[in-house]
């Protein structure tokens, strides 16, 4: 017995690892009700301790027998107070009492040992939906009650790979929580729990803390500070180092196993996972919606190698030109992670020249996936595509100087501001160029002058290869504007180089001070 669909497959798989069990036949009607209940024992998190004046708190689960007596919290939570619905529960805030009750209803069914045939509806499976099957009416799909209890078992279990994506609507962000299933062969399955368990382990004290914040409510003498908590980090992702944006979500899940892997010396199973999930689709299920993706074998051998997730961190803290910072243009950066993920999932050209439209400056550490790219996707060989990076580094280093020298910027901000502008002039000079000979000229003539240098001898590969026409115009032109926006990590704003001290060492981390989002 192994179920046709993944979410239902997932629920038996995770019952086999937790009981030590070696075949379905195996699973009783006591297994399921025990893993059910376990799932609704992680349905609403509230505050472990008092917040009042505090800058962080610390969460826990509100238990199973409490909300089965306070029926009040599973219909809903009170975010004023911090107890908000778990985000390994697959469901919407208002269909919260549909799913604890027909979960409820499953249990209930389990106490005796009968194979009935059972509704599949949301409130088990969130991803469900009626269809006419031929009848002039629409009708509930209905499977074996133990496949039902599976997929209320993935619909509620924190043993799943999760987050509460984020969707801004209208100015406001809303949530919607998502269950990343891959869709792997059974014995497969329970090697990717079992690993996912181990991964969580390590981190779920941590992904428990939510900040608290002070809100001042009335004016005047009548004015009044209330502390609020929120969300706390593991509804970023119930995974190591879980992405800032959730449209990184389900690539991120892969970084995390690569970079787990091999802190927790197990290096062959994170491996051995992630090759498994080559070429296989994955399902993104929130309420009523589920998504397929496939992963190029790119992506996942960066994750194999452990480059993904610094790579991922790159993306989010990437610095658009002529926008203000992710906290005060949040549409802007939403579209470039959402055509970033899509770049990263589908790895061709189309996805790539989306994600490269939004201009902006990298840090330098992304530099592995665009080597990726153009020498796996583009066939490029690697000695073009280094001579080319390093061409791209001097343009941006070109920037950097004609910035720093422009004697109008008077703060970092100014600095900044001027660097993008001479970025986006070498980037059009470059889009302009008609031949390869007019884009290395007029690309290379304008750096000169902004810098007062000349170009570095290793780019005379790209060059060499760019005026021959042995790289068509269009690849010369995205290999070079990729690599330029790649930002030194020796390269400081003004005012920070003259506080550093000369005999210190660089460093080489993101910086992030310039994108802290509430």
């Amino acid at each position: 017995m192994e179920y046709l669909h993944p979410y239902s497959r997932y629920g038996l798989a995770l019952v086999l690892e937790e009981n030590g069990l070696n075949s379905p036949e195996e699973v009783s009607h006591e297994h399921l009700r025990n893993e059910l209940i376990r799932g609704l024992g992680h349905f609403r998190l509230k505050p472990a301790e008092t917040y009042e004046g505090a800058e962080n708190v610390i969460f826990h689960y509100m238990t199973y027998e409490f909300i089965q007596s306070n029926s009040v919290f599973q219909n809903k939570g009170n975010t004023d107070e911090g107890i908000f619905l778990c985000p390994n529960i697959i469901t919407s805030d208002k269909g919260a009492g549909q799913l604890w009750s027909g979960t409820n209803s499953i249990l209930e069914k389990l106490n005796g040992q009968d194979e009935t045939n059972e509704n599949l509806t949301m409130s088990v499976f969130a991803a469900s939906a009626k269809f006419n099957n031929g009848k002039k009416s629409q009708s509930t799909p209905k499977a074996l009650l133990s496949e039902v209890a599976c997929a209320a078992i993935t619909n509620t279990t924190p043993f799943k790979p999760c987050l509460a994506y984020r969707v801004l609507k209208g100015g406001k962000t809303e949530r919607s929580n998502t269950a990343i299933i891959p869709d792997l062969s059974l014995g497969k399955m329970v090697l990717f729990i079992s690993l996912f368990k181990s991964m969580q382990s390590d981190v779920r004290k941590d992904l428990m803390i939510g900040r608290v914040f002070p809100e001042t409510k009335g004016k005047g003498e009548k004015a009044k500070t209330i502390f609020k908590p929120w969300r706390p980090k593991i509804f970023n992702g119930n995974f190591p180092n879980p992405p800032q944006s959730s449209a990184l979500g389900s690539v991120a899940l892969l970084g995390a196993i690569g970079e787990w892997s091999k802190k927790a010396n197990r290096w062959a199973d994170g491996k051995a996972v992630l090759e498994s999930l080559k070429n296989v689709p994955i399902y993104l299920v929130s309420y009523g919606s589920a998504k397929v993706y496939n992963f190029n074998h790119y992506i996942i051998d960066l994750a194999k190698e452990d480059k993904l997730n610094t790579i991922i961190d790159s993306v989010y803290y990437t610095k658009l030109f002529n926008t203000d910072n992710r906290s005060q243009n949040k549409n802007e950066y939403q579209v470039y992670d959402l055509l970033a993920s899509r770049f990263l999932q589908l790895f061709n050209r189309p996805a790539f020249l989306d994600f490269l439209a939004f201009r902006g400056e990298y840090p330098n550490q992304i530099e592995n996936l665009f080597i990726t790219y153009f020498t796996k996707m583009e066939k490029i060989p690697i000695e073009i595509v280094q001579s080319a990076k390093i061409l791209g580094s001097w343009l941006n280093y070109a920037a950097y100087l004609a910035a720093k020298n422009d004697k109008d910027n008077k703060t970092a901000d100014d600095f900044k501001k001027a660097k993008s502008k001479f970025l986006v002039e070498l980037e059009s000079s470059a889009f302009s160029a008609r031949r390869g000979d007019a884009l290395v000229f007029q690309v290379i003539r304008r750096a000169a002058l902004l810098s007062s240098s000349d170009a570095p001898s290793e780019a005379d590969l790209y060059i060499e290869k760019t005026c021959s026409g042995e790289l068509s115009l269009d690849v010369a032109k995205n290999l070079v504007i990729a690599f330029s926006r790649l930002k030194s990590k020796y390269q400081k704003s003004p005012e920070v180089e003259e506080e550093k001290d000369d005999n210190s060492e660089e460093d080489s981390s993101i910086d992030t001070s310039e994108y802290n989002e509430d």
